[in-house]
C-alpha cells in the first residue's frame, strides 16, 4: 500500500511525475500540484463570471435610472422644524439625530439642502 501513497514514511514527497494507480480501487493519483491548479481554475472561472454579473446589474440600473425609475430606498420624510429648535437651544447634531431617531448623516445632508447647515447659515 505504501507504493501507491505520494509520500514516503518520512514524509518526504516522492512524485517523479507519473500517475500511480491504487492497487485495489483502480483511480489515479495525480500530482498534487494538479488539486491546486483546478482550485485556482475555478476561482478564476468564479471571479469572471461574477465581474459578468456585475456588469449586467449595472446596465440594468441604468436602463432603469434612464426611463425615470428611482432606484435605492425611498427618501425618509423628514420636518426640519424640530431640528432647528433644538439646534437653536445649543444642543449637537449627533444629539438632534438621537432625540429625533434620525440617522446624523440624513439629518446632517437634508439640513445641507436646506442651506441651514452650517447652523446660522439662512436659506437664500
Amino acid at each position: 500500500m505504501t507504493g501507491s501513497l505520494p509520500w514516503d514514511a518520512t514524509g518526504q514527497n516522492r512524485w517523479d511525475g507519473t500517475v500511480r494507480r491504487h492497487p485495489r480501487r483502480g483511480h489515479r493519483h495525480h500530482h498534487p500540484d494538479t488539486g491546486r491548479l483546478l482550485l485556482q481554475l475555478l476561482g478564476a472561472f468564479a471571479d469572471y463570471e461574477r465581474s459578468l454579473l456585475r456588469e449586467r446589474v449595472v446596465a440594468g440600473v441604468r436602463r432603469a435610472q434612464a426611463s425615470g425609475k428611482h432606484c435605492g430606498c425611498p427618501r425618509k420624510e423628514l420636518d426640519l422644524r424640530p431640528a432647528l429648535a433644538l439646534l437653536d437651544e445649543g444642543r449637537g447634531l449627533k444629539d438632534v439625530a438621537r432625540i429625533l431617531k434620525v440617522p446624523r448623516a440624513t439629518l446632517r445632508r437634508r439640513l445641507d439642502e436646506a442651506g441651514r447647515w452650517p447652523v446660522g447659515r439662512q436659506a437664500a
